[in-house]
């Protein structure tokens, strides 16, 4: 019974959840996330170490301008493998990947600081940014705004979902779609399509050109995705999960336009380089297949993603995680926990212990760390309010008063400053 409810969880999860293909969604869990739908990430809580307000260069320039090279400090850390992106640091990091700016304040004031240094005046009402917009409220409801507060949608609506210039916008039963790459005679953002009259009970963005709503994926048109007359349930790495009649799963081939396993299975999850996970039953065993339906493997507990040529399975005798290779046979290591249930490269990041374990020395090569967050060639390592980023080698490439990595950003706090890196191979 209890495997049981947790396949039916995961199965909601795996309908519903947009845009992560990182693991077996079917049998793992999505760590940092408050709901499924929607996709919200809580912000991580800083407790008493907040850096004092950091001092940066005036600038007049406009966000939309071409950065300029920027001016740094002599106290800047050089990275092995990395260049800055960002001269003079904000009090708060920030994900370069998704904004080209980044929130910051001095004081009671509050700034937006790009790439290169600069700063300009933000909007008093901004608290985080999203695509370079933000969500802000009125009298309880909700509306879309530009970083620099130009009012994209106005404030009545009860749940809002941005992914890049794509707005959902749903209010009771009625539903809009946005996108806020154009605007109308009138200037407004361009309405794309409306659904009203409680059509769907659960409904966000899979990303920006399709809708989840109900567990079926549509278009931003609410019309269903259809492959080879079924329904896609999600859409990743080039397949796609769809679903008969009698909510039966299979596997279409969004590349070459065929129906690559037909619907049999009553759970499955996405292709994890070459590989999902299905059951024929709820709570029957975990089946491995290739992507031509070909059983590989079978496990009678829950199987996780296949990275760096390993799998990591429940162990139900100990509760905790067996490794098997690429092959699908038992390594014979064992662990209580395991970050993200994946190797990275040779390691494992026991949890457990806050070491990292190489597999082919089958020993642990590092000492007791109280976080371990895998980042581009390597590893962020802190202890004792000091953090330090490790390359593969576990050579320390540099060390702070923290680390973050927001995708393959670097945020590195400095003298109570951020400054924020790129790999260089990323140009």
């Amino acid at each position: 019974m209890k495997r049981f409810g947790f396949v039916i969880i995961a199965i909601i999860a795996l309908l519903c959840f947009a845009g992560c293909n990182s693991q077996y969604l079917l049998y793992c869990e999505i760590p940092n996330y408050d709901k499924v739908i929607g996709g919200v990430v809580p912000i991580p809580d800083k407790g008493d170490q907040t850096p004092s307000p950091p001092e940066v260069p005036d600038g007049s320039g406009k966000p939309d301008e071409e950065p300029s090279t920027p001016i740094l400090p002599d106290d800047v850390p050089l990275i092995t493998g990395y260049e800055p992106i960002i001269g003079q640091g904000a009090d708060l990091p920030s994900d370069f990947g998704k904004n080209s700016l980044t929130p910051f304040t001095i004081g009671e004031n509050r700034f937006l600081l790009d790439k290169c240094g600069k700063r300009f005046g933000a909007p008093s009402d901004l608290t985080a940014l999203c695509y370079d917009k933000y969500i802000f409220e009125e009298s309880g409801l909700k509306g879309v705004k530009s970083a620099d507060g130009t009012l994209l949608i106005k404030a009545k609506y009860a749940k809002i979902d941005i992914v890049k210039n794509t707005i959902l916008a749903a209010n009771g039963e009625v539903i809009h779609i946005f996108d806020a790459s154009m605007t109308d005679a009138a200037g407004n953002v361009m309405l794309v399509s409306e659904v009203s009259g409680g059509r769907f009970s659960a409904v966000s963005l899979y990303d920006e050109k399709l809708v989840a709503a109900d567990g079926v994926l549509c278009g931003l048109n609410f019309r269903p995705r259809i492959f080879g007359g079924f329904s896609a349930v999600g859409e990743s790495g080039g397949y796609a999960i769809v679903k008969d009649g009698n909510e039966r799963l299979g596997f279409f081939d969004t590349v070459s336009g065929k129906l690559t396993v037909k619907p049999r299975y009553a759970a499955a999850s996405f292709f994890v380089n070459g590989y999902a996970a299905v059951c024929e039953t709820l709570g029957g065993e975990n089946i491995i297949i290739d992507t031509d339906g070909r059983a590989v493997a079978r496990f009678s507990g829950n199987t996780y993603g296949f990275y760096d040529g390993y799998m990591f399975a429940d162990d139900e005798k100990t509760g905790g995680l067996k490794l098997f290779d690429g092959e699908f046979c038992d390594t014979g290591l064992k662990f209580g926990d395991v970050l993200g249930k994946r190797v990275h490269g040779d390691f494992v990041i026991d949890t457990l212990r806050g070491r990292l374990f190489s597999v082919s020395k089958r020993e642990y090569v590092s000492t007791a760390f109280s976080d371990i967050v895998p980042t581009v060639g390597g590893f962020i390592c802190k202890n004792d309010g000091r953090a330090q980023l490790v390359d593969f080698d576990l050579n320390t490439v540099c060390e702070a008063e923290d680390i973050r990595a927001d995708g393959d950003v670097l945020n590195v706090r400095l003298n109570g400053r951020y400054y924020y890196f790129a790999p260089i191979e990323r140009k």
